[in-house]
């Protein structure tokens, strides 16, 4: 009961723009509007002011910038802004089922108290690694140095895909280029089930390409006879990684989101998923001049001396943390943002 006491009113505000028509809903908590000409001529003083703002607005129909404001009730702006951010990604993720077409949302949004005349500018974001900084360049040199090395094991693969012609691509060939490329797909998401989901897939071909049966067995004991004396507890960690591809790949779970029961982190798990990656494309490449058959590759597991300086993990010293849903100030104030969100607020609303 205190803590809804103590819970006060906000109103957060997004922008985003979009090439095409769709339907501009609104509800009781929820605003979606264009901007009017006195609107826009506030956003062009505030733009100039803030760099993001201007590079999201460059270019942009005026007629298809549009506004969304979400009013809830929290006990802080950042409490108040991820809650407002599941609202408003709710109205997106029913536009794409729809089969419009998805906006482009900036990372700014506004921030405003009860009925203040002004307003708080701040840069949202959704999930972020942070790495932490070595005090010395030598852990960033050592670190460096392993992916020169994996480097060097991979140029067996890279020069058949670069040299040659698709038609001669083996297949190991194939099952390395598509790896790769879903991979890079997961380190460019913008999510941390995206990446993960991504990065186990490329796993996953490596290891039992498309069998359809028992793939969690048979990952489990050709992972754990590769990385068994590198990885400490390899069969329970590896045993581990699977149970968290199941609610990705088959109940669509794919963000963790704190009110969702059945919920679960998988940013805590990346860092494993990673080096197994590379340590399994290394052992590829290394049989790769080989052309042993994908059938026969994994029988060479057990017998494989991973490479020292591969077999590196990341050390301590430059460390990832995963930033999730987090905020910071821009440190402006928007002054008379009060009176357009009153505005955008006085229509009718239109029931969802």
């Amino acid at each position: 009961m205190s803590e809804k006491l103590d819970a006060v009113q906000w109103a957060v505000q997004f922008f985003f723009k979009t090439p095409t028509h769709f339907p501009v809903l609104a509800a009781d908590d929820l605003r979606i509007g264009t901007v009017t000409k006195s609107g826009w001529a506030q956003i062009v003083k505030l733009q100039d002011k803030l760099p993001s703002l201007k590079r999201f607005l460059e270019n942009a129909d005026k007629n298809y910038v549009l506004i969304c404001s979400i009013r809830v009730s929290a006990k802080t702006a950042h409490k108040a802004i991820l809650e407002a951010h599941a609202r408003f990604e709710a109205y997106i993720d029913s536009l794409a089922v729809a089969g419009f077409c998805i906006p482009a949302v900036s990372s700014v949004i506004v921030v405003r108290q009860g009925n203040e005349p002004n307003a708080e500018v701040m840069e949202f974001h959704r999930d972020k690694w942070l790495e932490a900084r070595p005090s010395t360049t030598s852990e960033r040199e050592s670190w460096t140095a392993r992916s020169d090395k994996i480097m060097e094991h991979l140029l067996p693969v890279l020069s058949q895909l670069i040299e040659k012609s698709p038609d001669d691509y083996n297949e190991l060939a194939w099952r390395a280029l598509h790896s790769a490329k879903l991979f890079r797909r997961g380190v460019e998401s913008r999510g941390f089930g995206m990446e993960f989901f991504c990065k186990f897939a490329a796993l996953e071909n490596l290891v039992v390409g498309g069998e359809p049966l028992k793939k969690g067995k048979q990952i489990r004991n050709r992972l754990t006879a590769l990385v068994g004396d590198a990885l400490p507890d390899a069969e329970s960690s590896i045993s581990e990684l699977w149970k968290r591809r199941h609610p990705l790949v088959h109940e669509a779970r794919f963000e963790f989101i704190n009110e969702d029961p059945d919920a679960f982190p998988v940013h805590i798990y990346m860092e494993t998923l990673n080096w197994l990656f590379q340590i399994t494309f290394v052992f590829l490449s290394d049989h790769f001049q080989s052309a042993t058959p994908f059938d026969e590759l994994w029988k060479c597991a057990a017998a494989y001396q991973i490479p020292d300086k591969v077999r590196d993990t990341r050390p301590k010293e430059i460390a990832r943390f995963p930033a999730s849903t987090w905020s910071e100030k821009s440190g402006l104030v928007w002054n008379g943002a009060g009176k357009l969100i009153d505005n955008l607020w006085a229509a009718p609303p239109m029931k969802l």
